[in-house]
């Protein structure tokens, strides 16, 4: 994209931005990986992301100083920038598997009432 502005060419770099599950989903990792508070965007609002969970993030308005306004988005809803994300580590695919079906194993453990009877 190039804008020309009183005969100077200014070159403009469009920044795309994509949903935060897509991010972690390519990356083959976990959202404990994403260093926070990081930037993102929700419903075209800019807003600090404060916690990755499984499904979810804790976010912040931007700039907001009352810390009551705390909500929680699915991580489909939020936008990112993913060459501003930091990473503390990158999980094997195999540990990435081992997670998952871990997971997996405890939640259906959970819906069939079997959690707490070991």
């Amino acid at each position: 994209m190039k804008l020309t502005i009183r005969g100077r060419r200014i070159i403009a770099i469009a920044i795309q931005l994509l949903p935060l599950s897509s991010v972690i989903a390519a990356r083959n990792t976990v959202g404990e990986a994403l260093k926070v508070p990081f930037a993102a965007e929700h419903q075209d609002q800019p807003v600090e992301v404060l916690a990755v969970l499984q499904r979810t993030a804790i976010v912040h308005p931007a700039g907001a100083a009352v810390w009551d306004q705390r909500g929680m988005v699915r991580l489909t809803a939020l936008l990112v920038d993913p060459e501003r994300l930091e990473w503390l580590y990158q999980l094997t695919p195999a540990e990435f598997q081992r997670r998952r079906k871990a997971a997996f194993s405890i939640s259906q453990r959970k819906s069939r009432g079997e959690a707490g009877q070991r």
